[in-house]
């Protein structure tokens, strides 16, 4: 899926106006996914995705001590953290969020959701659309 395709599924399912809400929004979610994620499967994931979203999930990675502080990051938490790093409130960055996730699962394979659900808290994996044990 290309960078602008990507930017305006998020728009149309989060219902926003403009496209610079929606890749605002999706630097936040991508790059707040990207904070918590080793390097390796931030690689692997990335690698899926075109440029512009690499950098965005780049753009808060951490070293390898920092992001293990971050482990277990519930989703609720998640969402205040990409709440902090856009304009939205809370309703509108839950509703973003799920957008964000939605797309995420046109643009990325099973395999890799899968992976990333099993690194991260369990609630992420219901908000990527797999579940941690098959599915």
């Amino acid at each position: 899926m290309e960078y602008s395709e990507f930017i305006n599924r998020v728009a149309e399912h989060a219902g926003f106006d403009n496209v610079q809400d929606a890749a605002s929004v999706s630097r936040a979610v991508l790059g707040t996914l990207g904070e918590l994620l080793a390097s390796t499967e931030r690689h692997h994931f990335e690698a899926q995705l075109p440029r512009e979203l690499k950098e965005y999930v780049r753009a808060w990675a951490h070293t390898e001590q920092a992001r293990k502080t971050l482990a277990g990051l519930p989703p609720d938490q998640f969402v205040t953290r990409v709440q902090a790093r856009s304009t939205l409130n809370h309703r509108d960055t839950v509703k973003a969020i799920a957008a964000v996730m939605r797309v995420l699962r046109e643009a990325v394979s099973h395999g890799e959701l899968k992976d990333l659900a099993e690194q991260l808290d369990s609630g992420f994996g219901e908000r990527l659309g797999v579940s941690r044990e098959g599915g």
